[in-house]
């Protein structure tokens, strides 16, 4: 049976660390270590050091704890790492298992480096360090980052795609009429391959191309074929200043949409803004990119467009 090592307070890394005269406790300079369960009370993983949380291993952080990573902190598949208080990363952190954020916790600082999947984050706080994301999957010519489906000017859909609204997305967007009153109204929800086709011609002919291009999707490389994409509300730009509008781009993330092409981000998502257009995500990852202030594009760090 592998030893369980708990840290709190003075007796913290009584085994690894050397105490300051600030009474706050930093690893020695050694080789990676690892542990089955750690609670910390301002504890700090030394520059030289690697805190390893082995498969079925886990590391929780209480409420009102910080634990400073000027090292390496490692969560292996398998493991997982619950915060309830604060991780401030001054070096990094790695993570191939799962990592639940409650509302009391949070991440700061240095990077988080997502090794597997998105759906291994439950974040109910706060995370403000750069994540750095998996590298994008393509398979059956349908590609994912971190298990999110991207579709954009640069990456697109088979023709033979989807078939309905996600019933993930539809419950939530259900939810979020009832429990805020708001009518939202579903506009536009699933498009085929065809009907995108038919709408781009339609805008071409209204429009000319390249107007069309910042307007529409070219068959393919719409969101709404992924079944993951809603536009709701009023197609004006009006909607934004609505009660309903302002509602929607400052809260739909708690309902795991987000605001897929936002103000003054054209040269980056590649289309107007459209503050009627939502994206799901589930709750989770979008608010993650939502308190990122990021862009899809951005937040995922592919290609723009």
């Amino acid at each position: 049976m592998k030893k369980i090592i708990v840290l709190i307070l003075a007796n913290l890394l009584m085994t690894l660390t050397a105490c300051k005269s600030d009474g706050t406790h930093e690893a020695s300079p050694r080789e990676a270590r690892s542990a089955e369960q750690i609670v910390a009370h301002n504890a700090t993983i030394g520059e030289n050091e690697t805190l390893i949380v082995e498969a079925n291993g886990t590391l929780e952080i209480s409420e009102g704890a910080t634990l400073t990573v000027k090292g390496i902190l490692k969560c292996a598949e398998g493991g997982s790492i619950k915060v309830l208080g604060d991780i401030v990363i001054e070096g990094s952190m790695e993570l191939g298992g799962t990592l639940t954020i409650e509302e009391t916790g949070t991440i700061s600082g240095g990077t988080l480096t997502v090794l597997n999947s998105f759906d291994d984050i439950d974040c109910m706080g706060s995370v403000t360090s750069e994540i750095i994301p998996p590298e994008p999957i393509t398979e059956n010519g349908v590609t994912t980052v971190g298990g999110i489906l991207l579709v954009n000017k640069v990456y697109s859909l088979p023709e033979d795609y989807g078939g309905e609204l996600d019933s993930g997305a539809y419950g939530a967007w259900v939810r979020m009429k009832e429990e805020t009153g708001y009518d939202f109204t579903l506009l536009s929800g699933y498009r085929s391959y065809q009907r995108q086709q038919e709408l781009f011609d339609y805008w071409v002919e209204q429009d000319g191309y390249e107007a069309a291009l910042m307007e529409s999707a070219l068959p393919g490389r719409s969101e709404h074929q992924s079944g993951l994409a809603m536009d709701v509300g009023k197609l004006e730009y009006e909607y934004a200043h609505t009660d309903e509008g302002i509602w929607l781009a400052e809260n739909c993330h708690k309902y795991g949409f987000i605001i897929r092409y936002p103000e003054d981000k054209t040269e980056i998502t590649g289309y107007i803004y459209e503050p009627w257009h939502i994206r799901y995500l589930g709750e989770s990852t979008a608010k993650l990119v939502h308190d990122s202030g990021l862009t899809l594009e951005e937040f995922l760090k592919v290609d723009k467009q």
